[in-house]
């Protein structure tokens, strides 16, 4: 499986303007639990138009995971050339984050696949929590957009907990519309006090969902 290394990726030169803003602030990545942003249109055409094509393999179930979905991991199939433009991005966006770490010690490096979701598919509230993650994200590709009622909302909230560590109060604090291709959301995957889902996907409208993580990868 290709790692796709932050420090084979990540050179000082500038890397395409694929986000519609530029003012991507990273201290208010971990002051809130999340930032977002969008893709450009052009891209987010051209990365449709590759899902589309491709043989999408069983997505594994588990227990914040319900109805159906299929995924295509790029580290085991090769990254396209408009995917390692976004991992480029990425990696420039986040490097100041990233270079913070001793990335010959411990190597840095992205995990990245795109799940086809259909009707039913749904994500209850979780945590991507685990001590080599850095920085997760989710980007969203809609071949049509989606109406109101229709589901397939990636939310985040903020939750506390009691001495036991049992939730004892959420407070929903992001929510992005279901007509938002092209919309990527960047999160602290280390952050126990912020959780996310995705609402149940009431539609036979093909929904795509790209998502990935950068740590130390096994």
């Amino acid at each position: 499986m290709d790692k796709y290394l932050f420090k084979d990726h990540f050179v000082h030169k500038h890397s395409a303007d694929i986000f519609e803003s530029s003012d991507i602030d990273v201290n208010k990545l971990y002051e809130q639990g999340f930032i977002s942003n969008k893709v450009i249109p052009s891209l987010n055409k051209k990365l449709l138009k590759l899902f589309k094509k491709l043989s999408f393999d069983e997505y594994h179930m588990d227990s914040i995971t319900l109805g159906k979905g299929t995924e295509y991991s790029f580290n085991k199939n090769g990254l396209p050339p408009m995917v390692s433009m976004l991992v480029d991005k990425i990696y420039s966006e986040f490097g100041c984050v990233l270079s913070m770490f001793d990335i010959e010690e411990c190597p840095l490096g992205i995990k990245v696949a795109v799940c086809k979701l259909s009707e039913g598919y749904y994500v209850d509230w979780h945590q991507d929590c685990t001590n080599q993650a850095v920085i997760s994200f989710c980007m969203v590709i809609n071949e049509e957009d989606f109406e109101e009622g229709e589901g397939g909302v990636l939310q985040f909230s903020k939750v506390k907990y009691d001495s036991r560590g049992s939730i004892i109060d959420r407070e929903v604090i992001g929510s992005f519309p279901t007509n938002n291709s092209g919309q990527i959301v960047f999160f602290n995957p280390s952050d126990l006090n912020y959780q996310h889902r995705c609402t149940e996907i009431k539609t036979t409208k093909t929904r795509y969902l790209v998502c990935g993580i950068i740590g130390e990868i096994d």
